[in-house]
């Protein structure tokens, strides 16, 4: 009994503060210098644009725009768990679970991303 209520406090505390690591803690992973800079100037420009978007629940621009970035550059983890936090909101777990893994490959030391994996798992239950 205990056990269960120390899960559901901690999912609680997980729900609270998931989306605001991957917010914060996202988009400065990946973003790199591309061979010319204009691509890479277009890549931050629709992602903070995409950002912007995720952040005011607009979650339909907010995918176009990140799908946008990952047309330009496939391995922008912060794109990838963005995606993964987009699909989350939607509750599509098993979806979730796949974008969350890319960008947990191409970013393993991000803290956020696996939260929100670990987020997943929970509601997949």
């Amino acid at each position: 009994m205990a056990r269960r209520h120390f899960i559901a406090a901690f999912a609680a505390i997980l729900a609270f503060a998931a989306p605001a690591l991957s917010a914060a803690g996202l988009p400065a992973v990946g973003m790199r210098q591309s061979s010319s800079g204009a691509a890479a100037a277009d890549v931050k420009s629709i992602y903070d644009e995409g950002q912007a978007s995720l952040e005011h629940g607009d979650l339909d621009r907010a995918e176009t725009d990140f799908r946008k970035v990952l047309a330009l550059d496939p391995n922008l983890a912060g794109a990838w768990g963005n995606l993964g936090v987009i699909a989350m909101r939607r509750k599509q777990w098993t979806h979730a679970l796949e974008l969350l893994r890319k960008a947990e490959r191409l970013a393993p030391n991000v803290a956020g991303v696996r939260l929100n994996i670990g987020l997943v798992y929970f509601h997949e239950e």
